[in-house]
């Protein structure tokens, strides 16, 4: 801690953080006091301490769990039937059942009920027939109906994979899975190099307010990822940019769904809990956006 922080003298001098990348790990830690407080993504542990009554800060991610898709040149993705196909092969709740034994959230929305920008407007949903029929029209026209997806080692990202390999190849694509180690692996694969076909990410679109991360990750002038982008997306994000009241935004978050049925520049299975947990005696932890806290008033209680 500063000793001329403006505000005086703060109760806890130092904190420490550290990265344990399994989920169970975290939560095996946590229980046996081996840290006082904890951030998790994973629904069922979530479901479970949120059962305990657990103190804690729970945010719920629009498009915090998917699949991005690269447009760039010679990308299978950059046929937009493709990108169809890939989308409505998938039934989210087959992933979340399969991954995460039915606990979170499923949907292929942006912005699903459980969300205060709910707009109404219908995602493409789930439609094996119409995604084979897609497929099959895009390899008449040279499509080797080949797709790679990127995604982590972790225990809950090769079940996620295995159940979207499986509705893939259902419709007709024949999918490769490509397994990296780590984060430190996956941020530069997708981020710099763009080496990546289809891939497991989140983009985010933070329901305090959605604005700023659809400009970041989804308008020209930022960092789209490859991602398939438009004229029609960006004026719909400058439109957002200047919406004055909560209902003209979720008007416009709607015809932002409706332009991403036609163009799919990702695929979307829910959206992701972020749950930021601390023990009893952790004291006066304030809660802010983005999974983070503010501890300038937190004390420890003793005894």
């Amino acid at each position: 801690a500063r000793d001329d922080y403006w505000r005086g003298e703060v109760n806890i001098k130092t904190i420490r953080a550290t990265y344990l990348g399994d989920p169970a790990a975290i939560t095996d830690t946590f229980k046996a006091d081996g840290m006082q407080m904890a951030m998790i993504r994973n629904p069922q542990y979530v479901d479970e301490f949120l059962g305990a009554e657990q103190p804690g800060f729970l945010n719920m991610v629009p498009m915090g769990n998917v699949a991005i898709i690269n447009t760039g040149e010679g990308r299978a993705g950059a046929d937009v039937r493709v990108r169809k196909a890939l989308q409505l092969a998938i039934d989210p709740q087959v992933v979340v059942d399969r991954v995460y034994g039915g606990s979170g959230y499923a949907s292929s929305e942006l912005f699903p009920e459980i969300s205060s920008w709910h707009s109404g407007v219908e995602a493409l949903g789930y439609d094996p027939e119409e995604a084979k029929k897609l497929v099959e029209e895009a390899k008449a026209d040279g499509f080797d109906g080949k797709i790679t997806y990127t995604q982590l080692s972790t225990p809950d990202s090769r079940e996620q994979a295995m159940a979207l390999k499986a509705m893939w190849d259902a419709a007709g694509f024949e999918t490769e899975l490509d397994i990296l180690r780590n984060p430190q692996e996956l941020g530069p694969r997708v981020f710099i190099e763009r080496d990546y076909e289809v891939s497991t990410w989140g983009l985010s679109w933070r329901e305090a307010e959605p604005w700023a991360r659809a400009a970041a990750t989804m308008h020209s002038s930022g960092n789209t990822l490859g991602m398939a982008t438009s004229p029609e997306m960006d004026a719909l994000i400058e439109e957002l940019q200047g919406a004055e009241t909560k209902d003209e935004s979720k008007e416009i978050l709607g015809r932002i769904q409706e332009l991403w049925n036609e163009e799919v520049p990702a695929i979307m299975l829910g959206p992701a809990p972020d749950f930021v947990m601390w023990a009893p005696e952790l004291r006066g932890v304030k809660s802010h956006i983005n999974a983070m806290v503010v501890l300038d008033e937190a004390w420890i209680e003793q005894g």
